[in-house]
């Protein structure tokens, strides 16, 4: 899909089909002056996302989560938060999944940083941000 929409496009289809096929209530919130982004990174970012959301869907115990895009610091940054279960941040289980394991090479792979905070009882949250953000003329 994101041979033909933006970022912020793709991530709202991406949210709507998220709702359809898992019953999850995704918030998309994108500032809409992003300017051009690189493919790779465009790409990097929605499959994090994805993966991301995909672990709330099957880690969280919520149906809740929002999806935050916006420039920052000449590059992306993307957020996805959720208000389920947490987990311990620094443990087996906390930095070692497969899943946050793959975002974090993705992120790198790209030049990008990664983040994950979380507590339990207070939700998670993946924080990226990645360079080469083209301004907007």
């Amino acid at each position: 899909s994101l041979d033909h929409l933006s970022l912020p496009a793709a991530l709202r289809g991406l949210a709507q089909e998220l709702a359809r096929s898992e019953g999850l209530d995704i918030d998309v919130i994108a500032d809409e002056s992003l300017g051009d982004i690189p493919p790779n990174i465009a790409i990097g970012l929605y499959r994090v996302a994805q993966e991301a959301l995909r672990n709330v869907r099957k880690h969280a115990t919520t149906m809740k989560a929002t999806v935050r895009i916006a420039p920052m610091m000449g590059g992306i940054a993307l957020e996805v938060a959720d208000e389920g279960r947490g987990f311990v941040t620094g443990g087996a289980a906390g930095s070692s999944g497969l899943g946050l394991t793959a975002m974090r090479e993705r992120v790198q792979l790209l030049g990008g940083r990664f983040s994950v905070t979380s507590e339990p009882g207070k939700g998670a949250k993946v924080a990226v941000w990645m360079p080469g953000l083209a301004e907007k003329q």
